[in-house]
């Protein structure tokens, strides 16, 4: 009987190590479904994000054009004018509002939540917007001086520095 259990003991040897061997075959293609998963999670919430930010735009530029009077003073601002204090107020809150949006999709595109694909159309606008001069005007005032992050900072100088 000691031949057969050695056979049987070499039987159970083979058979772990084929196990072994087809447990970590299989924990590879898992981990590199795993991984595809995630990739495809990924890019399925930078897309929402994106959607998000870009449906969010469209709300807040929406709502300041129904403000008409502040649209054209931020839009067509002229120095000659002599715009009432009120006007100039309710600008600068808009204004405001719209920096700490830009500021928050500067930050997704910093920690990386929203990859370069995806940065370059946000940049522009933000560029865009930066370029009227009341918005020129609050970023010296109040942003430079102001609690926002020093990345966002140099972001927009280079932007005017261009």
């Amino acid at each position: 009987m000691s031949g057969g259990s050695s056979r049987f003991e070499r039987w159970l040897a083979i058979a772990a190590d084929v196990a072994t061997a087809l447990g970590i075959v299989v924990g590879i293609i898992v981990l590199l479904a795993t991984r595809e998963q995630l990739k495809d999670a990924r890019k399925t919430a930078e897309s929402m994000t994106v959607y998000s930010i870009q449906k969010d735009a469209r709300d807040m530029i929406t709502a300041l054009r129904q403000k008409k009077a502040v649209f054209d003073f931020i839009t067509d601002y002229n120095p000659t004018n002599n715009y009432p204090v009120a006007l100039r107020q309710e600008a600068d809150f808009e204004i405001g509002q719209l920096v700490q949006f830009h500021s928050a999709v500067f930050n997704q595109h910093r920690n990386g939540v929203i990859t370069d694909r995806y940065w370059s159309t946000f940049e522009q606008n933000i560029r865009n917007f930066m370029s009227f001069a009341p918005v020129s005007a609050y970023w010296t005032n109040n942003v430079l001086k102001g609690g926002y992050n020093e990345e966002f900072k140099q972001f927009g100088r280079r932007i005017f520095q261009r």
